[in-house]
């Protein structure tokens, strides 16, 4: 019986971990700085037009996330922006480079 109850238990850890790392993502981090006195509202607007200014396909996902795509030749690069009246982080599982839309927000934060 005990041996029972511990193999249940191991399982249902092994389960939680599994579960655990399945949930996580690997794709590439980039956080922008913190801008306090800006709203939610000026904040999606802001991401949308840096977006478009710097030739990125911007998509309206939530109310907290936009969808950004380019495309180059034969290579497309995706990323989740997700962002709050003070942040932004961007998350791509692509292999391509977001360092243009992380600069064309930045910059555009800085100007406003």
């Amino acid at each position: 019986m005990k041996k029972v109850i511990k193999t249940s238990f191991v399982l249902l850890l092994a389960g939680l971990f599994m579960f655990g790392c399945a949930n996580s993502s690997s794709g590439a981090h980039a956080e922008g700085d913190s801008h306090a006195k800006i709203s939610q509202k000026e904040m999606h607007e802001l991401i949308m037009h840096a977006g478009n200014d710097a030739g990125w396909l911007m998509t309206e996902y939530k109310s907290n996330a936009i969808l950004a795509e380019n495309v180059n030749n034969d290579t497309s690069i995706s990323a989740e922006i997700k962002f709050s009246n003070s942040s932004f982080v961007i998350h791509s599982e692509s292999q391509g480079d977001t360092d243009s839309l992380e600069d064309a927000i930045e910059d555009a934060l800085k100007k406003r």
